[in-house]
C-alpha cells in the first residue's frame, strides 16, 4: 500500500481489515500448515476456522493441485510474490481460485506468511470468527504492505478529518489517481455528482451510528469518466474507542454493469432485427393498459408476412434473415416514434398503437405498414414482392388483458388470411368465443403448472415373446380444481399451438425421469420409460441439455429413456430435426416414431431417422382382426420395421382377439387396456410387482 503510515494501533487496523476484505486470507508456516484463517475463506471451505488451523494447506485442494501448492508455499523464493491457480475442495463441489502468497522478507524461519485466496463465490465476511485477527498481530508493516498491494480491491485510508493518508495500487488502477495526487486531500475528489448531499449525509450518519457503511456509489476517475463501484467504509478505533482512521475498500462495477446491459438486451430485444421481442412487447402492452384513461383506447396489431416460410426454404435461412432485417427497418421507419413494433417470432410482428382517436388512425398506420411491406425487396439478386395480413384487437373494447388482446389480434389475423378478401380484420366477438375458452384454459393450465396440479400416469407395455411387462409410457394428467382429473384430450388440443405446450412437455419429461430414478432405487426397473416429445420442445435449442440435465439429476442411464415423436413433427425442416434426433441418439437415448401411418409418412426420410421403434396407432388396431385395410396396414408396418431393424409396438390393444392376431403376425410388443389402463405411480408400482409375467 503506497505510503502506508506506521500505525499506532495495528490490532484495530487488522481487525477492521479482516472484517471488511471480500477475499480469503490465511497464514501458512514454512511447512505449509495453516496457522490462521479468516472467516470468509473458512465459510467457503465449509469448515470452522479453529478446525482448519494446523491443517496442511495442500489438503484443502484437489490432489492434482497439491504439488503446485507445495511449490508455492514451501519452495518458492521468499523475496518475491508468487501465485498459482488451484481447485479448492468445497461442500459445493470444486471451484477454481487463485492463491497468492505474500513474501515476508524477514528471513525468520519460524514466521508465517500471508496467503491471499481470490475465488468466485466468496461473499463479504461477517462478524463471526474475528478471533483469527489476534493471530495476525505479529505481521510487520512490510507484510501488510505486500498483502494490500496485491489486492484487486482499492483500499483507501483516511484520518478522522477525512484526509487521505494511504492508498494501494488497485486504487490507482481503478481511479487513475496516483498516491502522490491524493494523499492529503479528501475522498471528495472522487465524487461524481450523481448522488446528492442527502446521500452522503445518510452515508456518514450510518458510519457514525454503526461504524460501517456498505453499498453502491458512483465516483469519477481522474480522466472524468463516471463509474459505479461497490464500497465499504468502516471506522478504525483504538483500544480506548477513539477514532483513529477511516478505511474504504471498493471494487469497480463497470464490467458488471456492461454484463447486465448485455443480458438486458438479449432478454428483451430480438437479436436479428434489434426490435423489442415478445417479452418486452407484452411488458409494454401491460404497462400501457395500466395507464389507460377512462375514455382512452389502445390497439394491438398482429401481422405475418405472406408466404415467408416458402421463401425462407427456397432461398435459405441467410436470405430469409436479410429479408426480415430489411422489413424491420422499413416498418420501423413508417411508424411514429411513440409506437412499439416488435418481432414476436419468425415472420410474425406485432404493433402497439396508443393515443389514437378513431379506427381511421389505425387504418392509416396499417396502410403505411402495407406500403413498406409490398415495396420490392432485393435479396440474392432477386426482386421479391411480399404481402401481409393484419389482425387488430382494441382495449378495453375487446379485452383489458394482455394475453387476451394478443390472442384476439392473432384470431382476427387468422380470419383475414383465411378469407383473403381484405388484408385487415378487426376482432369481433363471434370470432372469439372458442378462442376465449382456449385462452382461459391456457391460463388455467399455466397456473396448474405453478401449483403442481399436473401429474404423470403410466401405461405398461408388454412383450408377449418375453412374457412380461417391459416398459412404460408416460401420459399427462391434470388435477383440475373444478373439473377433476383430466386426460390429455381435454386440454392438449387447446394449447398445442401455444408456447405453454413446451413448458408442459418439459415438466412431464422432468417428472417422469425423476420417477424412473425413484423406481430404479426401489427395485422397479422397466427397460425404459417412453415420453412424448412435443413439437415446441423439438424445435427448442435446449432440448438436449434439458434431457441430459434431467437424466443426470435422477441418476438414470440414457438408454432407460425413450423419446417419442410424431410424423407431423418432421414436416418442418426435416434435416434439422434429423440432426437433433441423431444428437439425442448419440447420447444413448432411445427414439420412437409415434402414431406411424397417420401423418405425412415420410418414407423417403424414414431410413435416415435414428429411430428404434415404430408405434402402430390405435386407429389401425381398433378394427382388428376384421378390417382388411387395418390388417394390411399393421402387416406393412411390421414388415417395414423388420427390414429397418426397428421394434414394432401396437397401441390401443383392448381385446384378446386383437392381441392374438398381432402376436401371430410377430408383433409381440403391445400396449393397451387389455393389460392395464394408465395408472398413477403408486398403483403402477403395485401392478408391476403383481404382474411379473403376461400370457399370449
Amino acid at each position: 500500500m503506497s505510503n502506508l503510515p506506521a500505525h499506532d494501533t495495528p490490532e484495530a487496523f487488522w481487525h477492521t481489515f479482516a472484517e471488511s476484505i471480500g477475499v480469503g486470507l490465511c497464514l501458512v508456516d514454512r511447512s505449509g500448515c495453516i496457522t490462521a484463517i479468516n472467516p470468509p475463506l473458512a465459510r467457503w471451505l465449509g469448515r470452522d476456522p479453529a478446525d482448519l488451523c494446523g491443517c496442511s494447506a495442500g489438503a484443502l485442494v484437489a490432489p492434482a493441485d497439491r504439488e503446485a501448492v507445495e511449490r508455492l508455499l514451501v519452495d518458492a523464493p521468499q523475496s518475491s510474490p508468487a501465485r498459482c491457480e488451484v481447485e479448492l475442495l468445497t461442500p459445493f463441489g470444486g471451484g477454481r481460485c487463485a492463491m497468492l502468497h505474500a513474501p515476508d522478507g524477514a528471513g525468520d524461519d519460524s514466521a508465517s506468511r500471508p496467503v491471499l485466496v481470490s475465488a468466485a463465490g466468496l461473499g463479504a465476511p461477517g462478524p463471526e470468527g474475528s478471533e483469527w485477527a489476534d493471530r495476525l498481530l505479529d505481521l510487520d508493516q512490510q507484510r501488510l504492505q505486500c498483502l494490500l498491494e496485491h489486492l484487486h480491491e482499492a483500499v483507501l485510508l483516511a484520518t478522522p478529518d477525512e484526509r487521505i493518508v494511504a492508498v494501494n495500487p488497485a486504487f490507482t488502477r481503478i481511479t487513475g489517481y496516483t498516491a502522490e495526487e491524493v494523499i492529503g486531500r479528501t475522498p471528495r475528489i472522487l465524487q461524481s455528482g450523481i448522488q446528492g448531499p442527502e446521500f452522503y449525509r445518510a452515508l456518514w450518519q450510518q458510519v457514525a451510528t454503526t461504524g460501517r457503511w456498505e453499498g453502491e456509489i458512483w465516483n469519477r476517475r481522474r480522466n472524468g469518466a463516471v463509474f459505479p463501484e461497490w464500497q465499504t467504509i468502516c471506522e478504525i478505533r483504538d483500544e480506548q474507542g477513539v477514532l483513529v482512521n477511516y478505511m474504504a475498500i471498493f471494487s469497480d462495477l463497470t464490467h458488471v454493469r456492461r454484463t447486465e446491459e448485455e443480458l438486458h438486451r438479449i432478454s428483451w430485444y430480438d437479436p436479428l432485427t434489434g426490435l423489442p421481442n415478445r417479452h418486452l412487447f407484452r411488458e409494454r402492452v401491460t404497462h400501457a393498459l395500466t395507464r389507460l384513461g377512462e375514455d382512452e383506447h389502445l390497439a394491438v396489431v398482429h401481422l405475418d408476412i405472406e408466404g415467408f416460410g416458402a421463401l425462407n426454404e427456397a432461398l435459405g435461412a441467410n436470405a430469409g434473415d436479410r429479408i426480415l432485417i430489411a422489413l424491420a427497418e422499413r416498418l420501423q421507419a413508417s411508424l411514429p416514434a411513440a409506437q412499439t413494433l416488435a418481432r414476436m417470432q419468425g415472420d410474425n410482428f406485432c404493433l402497439l398503437i396508443e393515443g389514437y382517436d378513431s379506427t381511421a388512425e389505425i387504418d392509416a398506420q396499417v396502410r403505411a405498414l402495407i406500403a413498406a411491406i409490398t415495396r420490392p425487396v432485393t435479396v440474392a439478386g432477386r426482386s421479391l414482392h411480399l404481402d401481409a395480413h393484419f389482425g387488430v384487437a382494441v382495449a378495453p373494447i375487446d379485452s383489458d388483458a394482455t394475453d387476451t388482446l394478443l390472442t384476439q389480434a392473432a384470431t382476427a389475423f387468422q380470419r383475414a388470411r383465411e378469407e383473403r378478401v381484405t388484408r385487415l380484420r378487426y376482432f369481433q366477438r363471434e370470432m372469439g368465443e372458442a378462442m376465449t375458452q382456449r385462452v382461459h384454459l391456457e391460463s388455467a393450465l399455466r397456473a396448474a403448472l405453478e401449483r403442481h396440479e399436473i401429474d404423470v400416469w403410466y401405461q405398461p407395455q408388454v412383450d408377449l415373446e418375453l412374457g412380461r411387462p417391459v416398459a412404460l409410457e408416460a401420459l399427462v394428467r391434470w388435477h383440475h380444481p373444478q373439473r377433476g382429473l383430466l386426460g390429455p384430450g381435454a386440454f392438449l388440443p387447446a394449447v398445442v399451438d401455444s408456447s405453454l405446450i413446451g413448458d408442459l412437455g418439459s415438466a412431464v419429461l422432468r417428472k417422469a425421469i425423476a420417477e424412473c430414478g425413484h423406481w430404479r432405487r426401489v427395485g422397479l426397473d422397466p427397460d425404459y420409460v417412453a415420453i412424448n416429445l412435443t413439437l415446441p420442445q423439438l424445435r427448442g435449442a435446449d432440448i438436449q441439455e434439458l434431457v441430459v440435465d434431467a437424466l443426470r439429476g435422477a441418476s438414470v442411464p440414457a438408454e432407460r429413456l425413450q423419446l417419442e415423436i410424431t410424423e407431423d413433427s418432421l414436416v418442418e425442416d426435416v434435416e434439422t430435426t434429423v440432426k437433433l434426433l441423431e444428437g439425442l441418439r448419440g447420447r444413448g437415448v432411445r427414439l420412437a416414431l409415434d402414431d406411424f401411418g397417420t401423418g405425412y409418412s415420410f418414407l423417403s426420410h424414414l431410413k435416415y431417422l435414428p429411430v428404434d421403434t415404430l408405434k402402430i396407432d390405435k386407429s389401425f388396431v381398433d378394427s382388428l382382426p376384421d378390417d382388411r385395410s387395418d390388417r394390411a396396414m399393421c402387416q406393412a408396418v411390421r414388415a417395414l420395421g423388420e427390414e429397418l431393424e426397428m421394434t414394432v409396438l401396437a397401441e390401443g390393444v383392448e381385446r384378446q382377439e386383437q392381441a392374438d392376431w398381432l402376436h401371430e403376425r410377430a408383433i409381440s410388443r403391445l400396449q393397451g387396456f387389455l393389460y392395464s389402463p394408465p395408472l398413477p405411480p403408486a398403483e403402477l408400482a403395485h401392478w408391476w410387482r403383481a404382474h411379473p409375467g403376461v400370457s399370449a
